[in-house]
């Protein structure tokens, strides 16, 4: 019955819901209760939600979050936190949203490859073992 935003998926994740809050942070909520465990900031770059966009894919015990910097994020997720593995600039955002250059578009994942795309450009990447 929480809509936690309006641009990025929430995942199902456990007994967990892991979604973008309206206040741009990652936030953590029970599955079942709806109350929240936990939030943080270190995902996306927005102070507000209006322009802040994650999507997240999960890999194993970990999860793929890419978000609206072009940025692709390893992190474990669960009921106690977020914890970061690894970050990188996979793609230079080119969409024009509030003064800032932003990548929306959902990424794709095949055979251990991530492509990314904005308005002017595609990226493959390889994701090692």
């Amino acid at each position: 019955r929480r809509i936690l935003s309006g641009t990025s998926t929430p995942l199902l994740w456990g007994h967990c819901v892991y979604s973008l809050n309206p206040a741009g942070n990652l936030a953590c909520l029970d599955a079942g209760t709806g109350q929240q465990l936990w939030e943080t900031g270190q995902v996306t770059r927005e102070a507000r939600g209006s322009s802040a966009c994650m999507h997240m894919t999960v890999k194993g015990s970990s999860v793929f979050i890419y978000n609206e910097q072009g940025e692709l994020i390893l992190a474990q997720l669960s009921p106690q936190g977020y914890k970061e593995i690894s970050r990188t600039a996979l793609i230079e955002p080119s969409y024009s949203f509030g003064g800032k250059k932003l990548a929306w578009a959902a990424p794709s994942f095949a055979n251990r490859h991530v492509y990314a795309r904005t308005e002017k450009e595609i990226v493959c990447a390889a994701l090692g073992k």
